[in-house]
């Protein structure tokens, strides 16, 4: 239900061509009928999701790739209804269910916290599934509850529709062998046609400017496709693995392969990226030590080992002594930010180490845990660092989950190039992807959907193998062990759904309630230029402590409150005062605390219920105002 509560939200938004619409309820068709075919398009579209959008007037803003992915989930969970088979649970269930259960509560606290500040619970629930079912991919958002809040959907999003797509991904090619072969070569297409773009950006420009290829070039250039220039950066440099493995898997595929790897190494050039560079750099290497190891008949533990830290030791050479000048001048400086970023992240980690600040929480909470230093450089800006980025958003639980999930995939990865007769395209895929996830060091790609997507189905078809291996286990670990499994799995599920009202009560008693106000619209102005704003039927505001007493201007100034309006003023819930307005005359009503001096509330909270003279009950709201003119505090 919720994945078609969110993917209709692309067609009941008028601004979204025609054409955009019908692809979408196309994928979902066919994710019905060949899911395998339909996750080929998908692989293919969504790194250009962005570029399609924003080549056509009147498009944006509208998440493409995100609406692609979630018309496949609808297809693809309806093809899993009526199939025979049944998705069968394997190594991967677990991390993926745990980490889901941890962004989903994590979502509940920050549903909690927006709610308080922007409306009554009913009626911010009603609004938010409204934005859910029509505003969803089509509305930019902002983590900041203050302002929009609604951020954390989107972050919350990404990962479960990541992992979602890691799990479809190898239980097809699972099923369907050859799907792996197609995947990978719809990823290097779509990563050619990106790359692409980003030459065709280059000539445009210094064809509109008169200017020489080599001059334009010589700076930095993102891609049309990627609204990042660092992730652009990392995704070619992982498309070039990939389009070397195809290109090595057959005599056929050899000369399209190659033109691919040579297109995205190119555009990864364009981008400068220092983070593509360094670890292209020492994934290269340390694949040249696996394959020495055939030679040498080494170990499979000294293979892993000597080629690490063969690839460490490229890595930070190049960082330390920049050969060739590989790397573009202002290092030393980007790294001291990296940091000052890898400090504040970690600041932030110590204040909720097991779950967590909250998701999408990271930049709202940054200046709370930023150094004086970092301020000066950036008011807010996410951790540069993914891992760091997961602990502190998702706690130690979040990252430890996340963690074990990509170190399984990988790890069943490898046992394939380890035990069997090596696939070319499996290599290729292995190679990007462990380039990919040192650049989650020093920068966070997987925030950019495009990437992020195309990263899961990655690994995804990399994982889909039954790998194992390891002695077998005796009868009694046997029965021992899945006690124990099971007692923590509890317990991580109990103190994680028992976490979210203790987490929602912590993070609402940080909230400044004197910035929060229900019950307020538009602002007017009287004939003699007195300003006062609309409000009611139901209204709620709150006062610091420090406030021992109001002052509040009101009036019925609607042609519909002619007859007067009951006003009843409450005060932290207790009835304080009644009046009833009328004439269009101006009342000045008293409020006082009802805080004693030296109370440990730092807020008291004001409601004005109105209900107007001699008007029908189901008159709408917009009739059942009145005018409050500006307060006026009197302090202690």
């Amino acid at each position: 239900m919720l994945v078609l509560l969110l993917g209709q939200s692309a067609l009941s938004t008028g601004h979204v061509p025609w054409p955009l619409k019908i692809l979408v309820v196309a994928v979902a068709v066919l994710a019905a009928i060949r899911p395998g075919h339909a996750l080929v398009i998908v692989a293919g579209l969504a790194p250009l999701g962005h570029v399609m959008v924003t080549s056509i007037r009147g498009a944006y803003p509208f998440g493409l790739s995100e609406a692609l992915v979630l018309a496949f989930f609808a297809g693809y969970l309806w093809w899993r209804r009526l199939a025979i088979s049944r998705m069968r649970p394997d190594s991967f269930a677990l991390p993926t269910r745990l980490f889901a259960l941890v962004v989903l509560a994590s979502c509940a606290v920050q549903f909690v916290v927006v709610q308080i500040w922007h409306d009554y619970p009913l009626q911010y629930a009603s609004d938010f599934v409204r934005f859910l079912a029509t505003g969803y991919l089509t509305t930019l958002l902002d983590s900041r509850a203050w302002v929009d809040g609604r951020g954390f959907v989107a972050t919350a999003a990404l990962l479960l529709e990541g992992v979602a797509l890691f799990r479809c991904t190898k239980v097809l090619c699972a099923e369907y062998p050859p799907l792996a072969r197609r995947l990978t070569t719809a990823i290097v297409a779509g990563g050619t046609v990106a790359a692409l773009l980003s030459f065709y950006l280059v000539v445009a420009t210094a064809v509109s400017q008169n200017q020489s290829l080599g001059v334009v070039a010589s700076a930095r250039w993102p891609s049309p496709a990627l609204p990042s220039l660092d992730t652009a950066g990392v995704y070619f440099m992982f498309v070039v693995f990939a389009a070397a493995g195809v290109a090595a898997a057959s005599r056929p595929a050899l000369v399209p392969g190659l033109f691919a790897a040579g297109v995205c190494l190119g555009a990864m050039w364009l981008t400068r990226t220092r983070a593509a560079v360094v670890a292209g750099l020492a994934v290269v290497v340390a694949g040249a030590f696996w394959r020495a190891s055939a030679t040498f008949r080494w170990s499979s533990t000294r293979t892993v080992l000597v080629s690490a830290v063969a690839a460490l030791a490229v890595g930070v050479g190049v960082v330390i002594y920049n050969p060739f000048h590989i790397l573009a001048a202002g290092g030393d400086f980007a790294l001291h930010l990296r940091v000052l970023m890898s400090e504040t992240a970690l600041r932030m980690m110590a204040a909720a180490p097991v779950l967590g600040v909250g998701i999408g929480q990271y930049e709202a909470r940054y200046p709370d845990f930023a150094s004086p230093e970092l301020l000066k450089y950036y008011r807010t800006i996410n951790a540069h660092n993914y891992f760091l980025w997961m602990g502190a958003e998702l706690g130690l639980l979040g990252l430890g989950l996340f963690t074990w999930l990509v170190a399984t995939a990988f790890g069943n990865a490898w046992s394939q190039l380890r035990d069997g007769r090596p696939r070319y395209e499996l290599v290729g895929i292995f190679a990007g992807l462990s380039a990919f996830v040192i650049t989650w060091v020093i920068g966070q790609p997987m925030a950019v959907p495009q990437m992020a997507y195309t990263f899961w189905i990655a690994l995804g078809l990399a994982a889909a193998s039954t790998g194992g291996g390891g002695a077998t286990p005796t009868v009694a670990a046997e029965a021992y062990r899945p006690l124990l499994a099971r007692i923590a799995v509890l317990a991580i599920i109990v103190g994680v759904v028992a976490s979210v009202p203790t987490r929602a009560r912590r993070a609402v008693d940080d909230i400044d309630l004197s910035r929060v106000s229900y019950g307020f619209y538009n602002p007017g102005e009287t004939q003699d230029h007195r300003p006062f704003t609309w409000a009611g039927p139901s209204v709620t505001f709150y006062m610091r402590s420090s406030v021992r007493a109001i002052d509040l201007p009101l009036a019925a100034l609607l042609p519909s409150t002619r007859n007067g309006v009951e006003v009843d003023i409450l005060v932290n819930e207790r009835t304080a005062s009644h009046l009833v307005l009328g004439d269009r005359e101006w009342h000045m009503v008293r409020v006082n605390t009802p805080l004693a001096p030296g109370s440990s509330n730092r807020f008291w909270r004001v409601d004005l219920r109105l209900t107007p003279i001699g008007i029908p009950a189901d008159t709408p709201d917009e009739e059942r105002r009145i005018a409050v003119g500006e307060i006026l505090k009197d302090r202690r």
